[in-house]
């Protein structure tokens, strides 16, 4: 039996409906002898169920209402299953027309890059990342040192992207920027990560 403070608070409601049985129905009752407070904490709990029991009426829907409200239930499953079905009819329609779509979209594109080169000049570009205790003085060293300039950057990680000034041909390009690869690998305290 649960006590607070001396008193059989949370087992008085059990002792009022009369579920409460044995030792500890015996124990409430000696407890209810002696104790004014929860005397007139059952005499609560008894009117409360009584109002309660009045408020209940017998009327209830008869036989009638029980097999309309059958029949309304049976009748929403039913709609429920029919509207389901035309969903996933929806869907799998949808899907097979997507698929459809993009494998005539690859097909095309497949076909119209064969033969593609480009004829431009190579990218004369690097992306680079430098160590964060670097400064704007030492970047700019380091730029002037190699002959590029920033195009963008620094991203979210930190890197820059930057272009090699002065390098027009494309036998140029590659042999230069692997003479600035070597050269940005020698500031290894500065230069975090470099590549094309």
């Amino acid at each position: 039996m649960v006590y607070t403070e001396q008193h059989p608070l949370l087992e008085l409601p059990f002792f009022v409906n009369g579920s409460l049985q044995g030792n500890a129905r015996l124990e409430i009752e000696s407890h209810l002898k002696e104790c004014a407070m929860c005397q007139k904490e059952v005499q609560t709990l008894k009117a409360i169920r009584q109002k309660v029991k009045n408020n209940i009426t017998g009327d209830g829907p008869g036989e009638m209402g029980w097999q309309r409200l059958k029949n309304q239930i049976q009748n929403e499953k039913h709609q429920t299953k029919q509207k389901t079905v035309y969903v996933w009819q929806a869907v799998a329609a949808a899907a097979v027309l997507a698929v459809a779509i993009q494998s005539a979209l690859l097909y095309k594109s497949e076909s119209l890059t064969e033969g593609y080169q480009t004829l431009g000049v190579a990218d004369s570009s690097l992306q680079v990342s430098f160590y964060p205790t670097v400064t704007e003085a030492q970047i700019r060293e380091v730029l002037n040192e190699i002959d590029a300039r920033i195009v963008d950057g620094p991203g979210a990680l930190g890197i820059y992207r930057i272009t090699l000034v002065g390098v027009t041909e494309n036998k140029n390009i590659t042999e230069h920027r692997a003479k600035v690869q070597a050269k940005l690998a020698s500031y290894s305290d500065w230069v975090r990560y470099v590549s094309e």
